[in-house]
This record gives structure tokens, sequence and C-alpha cells, in this order.
């Protein structure tokens, strides 16, 4: 492609994105092989003073890797000079490539773009090399992954324990791979953790917690939607027209399904929606959770339903009302104040399970509010990040785990308040 060329597709770009435009590409031809290098900061500079004052710049990467610190460096020189970075990716940006993307704000990828996991492959002095000829030495790199892949493979597959037998399986790799280069090896894997998380954390904020919170409502919304219908008129019935065979069956299943573990409730929602829907979605996560509310709301329902004096049905039936009316309009009116309980009770434990929802809704890091797809939610976000190795999102974790139980005592808040207004209406 002609210069010429070149320079009107990067216009036409600038102008699209409304920002200034760096390209750097580096070779990935088997002859001629490039990748990140600390020596291309000092272009970076000249072309950033040379754009001078900006609010805005993109950076069009390709780069099979490289060094990690260049990458990292190249994300802290390019905050010095511009608030907001854009990285644009037409193909591949793989390992210090990856990096270097995690430190910009926006990250915008063709259908042919990827990245891979941050695994530079450490070229040292002391690296095992081959030989290519009379003379001629090349150095092998040593690829941080593939040490820890060897690391697990002794350990978990073959699953060899023993100081004898790890101290053999550990001299037969530093025959091949020189002890320090094994320690450039971790080294480079916690500067790797560190850098990463620090470049992590421009993405994460609020936002997130946003999305987690709208998304367990509208998850628990939909199980709500199903299961309080369901499980309330069930447990009229049961009260009063359930004292037969059927009746006792139905008692026999609701209790049941009451100890079954969340994990195979989830499991059955996977196979009887995920499955069929071809995806994750938070319309399988509702039936999941609708399924683990529907017995405690049903049993608490008839248990409310039976409290009810039977002086008024008998009132209502000796006025000349049908069945069906004496119950719809004196009995669960007179038991609201229990059906309510029973339905918060059954709210609160499905708006924090999580072993349900990793089945079903998945979780989703973009914001979404439509129930055919992957949803995130809080207590999805919670075990994330408990189960991370990092402080500040253990944290989070606590801070979710609180709006959790924020948004639980708001829901019986709410249900308290309308059962006491419509008993004093009815008073």
């Amino acid at each position: 492609m002609a210069r010429a060329e070149r320079v009107r597709i990067i216009e036409k770009i600038q102008r699209a994105r409304k920002s200034k435009l760096i390209c750097y590409l580096t070779s990935d031809r088997p002859n001629a092989p490039a990748q990140v290098q600390k020596d291309v900061i000092p272009l970076f500079y000249e072309h950033l003073a040379q754009i001078g004052k900006t609010s805005r710049v993109d950076v069009l990467i390709c780069t099979v890797g490289g060094d990690t610190l260049a990458a990292f460096g190249l994300g802290r020189l390019l905050r010095e000079f511009v608030p907001w970075v854009g990285v644009l990716i037409p193909e591949k940006c793989h390992s210090a490539g990856t990096l270097f993307a995690l430190g910009g704000n926006e990250i915008v990828m063709t259908r042919l773009a990827t990245l891979s996991p941050i695994d530079p492959s450490l070229i040292r002095p002391l690296n095992p090399a081959v030989e290519l000829g009379p003379g001629q030495r090349q150095l092998v790199p040593v690829s941080v992954e593939s040490v820890i892949g060897f690391k697990e493979l002794v350990s978990r597959e073959w699953d060899i324990k023993g100081e004898d037998s790890l101290a053999q399986v550990f001299k037969v790799l530093a025959e091949r791979v020189h002890p320090l280069a094994l320690g450039d090896v971790t080294r480079a894997r916690a500067q790797i953790e560190r850098l990463a998380r620090k470049l992590l954390a421009v993405h994460r904020d609020d936002a997130d917690s946003i999305n987690a919170i709208v998304g367990t409502l509208i998850i628990v919304a939909i199980a709500g939607a199903i299961a309080l219908p369901l499980g309330i008129g069930g447990g009229v019935y049961l009260a009063e027209f359930g004292g037969n065979r059927f009746g006792g069956l139905v008692r026999f299943v609701a209790d049941i399904l009451t100890g079954v573990p969340s994990i195979v409730i989830g499991i059955l929602a996977y196979e009887l929606v995920v499955v069929r829907m071809h995806r994750f979605s938070a319309l399988a996560g509702g039936v999941a959770l609708a399924a683990l509310m529907l017995p405690p709301i049903a049993r608490a329902t008839e248990e409310a339903v039976r409290l009810v004096p039977p002086d008024l049905t008998d009132a209502a039936l000796a006025l000349g009302a049908p069945r069906w009316r004496a119950v719809s309009g004196v009995v669960v009116p007179a038991a609201v104040g229990g059906i309510v309980t029973g339905g918060v009770l059954a709210v609160a434990r499905a708006a924090g399970e999580t072993a349900p929802l990793l089945f079903t809704a998945f979780g989703n890091n973009f914001w979404n509010v439509s129930p055919t797809q992957p949803m995130a939610a809080l207590p999805l976000q919670i075990y994330q990040y408990a189960i991370s190795p990092y402080d500040d999102w253990h944290a989070q974790a606590w801070a979710a785990a609180l709006v959790l139980i924020a948004l639980v005592l708001v829901m019986s808040l709410l249900a308290r308040l309308v059962t006491r207004q419509r008993g004093a209406d009815r008073s």
C-alpha cells in the first residue's frame, strides 16, 4: 500500500474517532520477527510531542508480544500526555500487546482480532541454546506459561509427591533450563500479575456494581413472576382443598424440593432451559430461582391460610358467596401478612443464591437488560471477587454483600409497609 493511501486511511480513522492516531505494528514473519521492546518508547515520545496537547489518542496495534515492561512503559508514557487512550486491534494483539491494551480506556476489536494470555517468552543469557551450525548458537525463549504448565503437569496430572520425587523432577528440569532462568520466570510471573492488576483497575468502577444490582433485580423479578402466583395458588389449594391424596403428594414434593441443594436445581435448569435455548440467560436464572422459591412460598401460604379462623369462611358462605369467592375475598386477605412473610423469605433466599446462577445466568461484564442473554448478578460478583487473590477485590465482594443485604432489607420493609397499610384500610 502506498504511503499516500495509508495517510488517507489514518486521517479517516482520526475523523471518525475524533482523536489522534498512532500506529504500532511488529512483524510476525518467520524470517523477520519483531516484538514489543523498550527501544520503541523514544519513538512514541517523539510522536506524542509532535501531536501536542490533545484529549484523546488512539493506538492501532498489531503484535505477537514482547517485553511486558516495555508494554507497561508505553501505557504510562501515553498517560503522561493524554487522559484518554483507545486501543484499536485489527488482527492480533498477544501477550505484551494484551497487557498494553488493558491499560486503554477503550478496546476496539475487529472480528478477526484476538487477545491472548500475557505470556512473555524470556530471553536471557542463561537460557538454553540450540546449535544451528558450527559456531552458531541460538538462545531458546523460556515461556512463563510453559514452566507453570510443567509444574501443573507434575503436581496434578502425574500426582508426583514427596520431597525425593519432586527433587528428581526439578533436577531434570534444571539440567535443561538454568535455575537462574527459572527464577526469572517466577519473577516475570509475579510482575505480570502486578502490572495486569494495575491496568485492570482502570476498567473497574461503580458501573460493575450497578450492572450486578440491576441484573439481580431482573432475575429475582422473573423468579417472583413465576413462583409467587404458583406458590400462593398452590398454598391456598393445599389449605382449602388439599385433604385428598393429590394434596398429600404436592406437600411431599414441596418438602422434598425444600431440601434439594441449590446446585442441583441449577443443573436441572441448565438441562431444561439453557440447553434448549442454546445460551445462558437471565430467564434460565429466573427459572432456577423460581424452583427454589416455590416450595417455601406454598408451605408458608398453606400455614397462613390455615391460621385464619374458620368462622370467617363460614360467615361468607352463609351470606351466599361461592367457595372460591369466600377464599379469595375473605380468607386470603386475612392471611396476607403470613403470605407476604413467606414470599419475602423466599425472595431473600433466592436473591443470595450463587450456584444456580453459575449454570444459568452465568454473569456478564457488559451492561445488559435482555432476559434472553447472560446477565450479571450480585451473588456471582461476590463469588468472583471473593475467590480472587487481590485484597481490593475482596473489599468489593464485602461491599457487594452489603448491597445485597440492603436490597433484601428494603424489599422486606416495603412488603411490611404495604401489608400494614392494607390492614389499616380494612379496619
